[in-house]
Formats: C-alpha cells, structure tokens, sequence
C-alpha cells in the first residue's frame, strides 16, 4: 500500500477553474470518479487547493496499491472522465512533465 501527497503549482489566473472541476468530479461526475478510481486502485484520495505568497497550490493526497499502477491508467484509460482530468491538468497546472509526490510512505499491509 502506498500513501502518496502530490503539490502541484496552480497556474496564473486559473485558481477557480481548478476549483470549479474539483466541484465537476464531486456531482455532475461522481459516479465516473467512482469508476475511474476503482479501476486505478485508489483506495483514497482527497484535494485541497491553498493560497501562498508565491501562488495558489493544489495538494492532492491518495492511498493506492501501486503509484506506477496509476500512473500507466491516467497516461491510457479509455474512460471519458480521464479525458477530462488530463485536459483540467493541462490548462491549470505548472510542470506536469516533472511531476513528482512530495512524500510517499509505503506499507505491507
């Protein structure tokens, strides 16, 4: 089991859009969220967005079987609500391509 928190920068200007999909996968996209992280393995995963003096951030904290696991379902799951999120990501977030956990913590259990 891996425990993993993610910081991600949010980009100038796009705090509430990044909100805005947040509040996406709470209603309009909940039953597509449930699915995507049942077939990721996600066995946990909450958000929170917070504001600095060097910008607005979003964290991201999830409890998984295998982060690499993840990593391959959101580079090619067919699912639709992928779509959404790798778009969202793309328009909101700074240096995705150097994307890296802050911390991660790894069990037996």
């Amino acid at each position: 089991m891996q425990y993993i928190l993610t910081k991600l920068k949010i980009k100038d200007g796009k705090k509430e859009k990044a909100e805005a999909f947040l509040k996406h996968l709470k209603k309009e996209a909940y039953q597509d969220g449930l699915e995507s992280v049942k077939e990721a393995k996600i066995l946990l995963e909450c958000s929170y967005i917070d504001s600095h003096a060097d910008g607005d951030f979003i964290y991201i904290f999830k409890k998984l079987e295998d982060l690499q696991f993840l990593r391959n379902m959101i580079a090619t799951s067919k699912l639709d609500i992928y779509n959404q999120i790798r778009t969202w990501a793309s328009e909101c977030f700074e240096n995705l391509t150097d994307l890296e956990p802050i911390v991660v913590f790894e069990t037996g259990c």
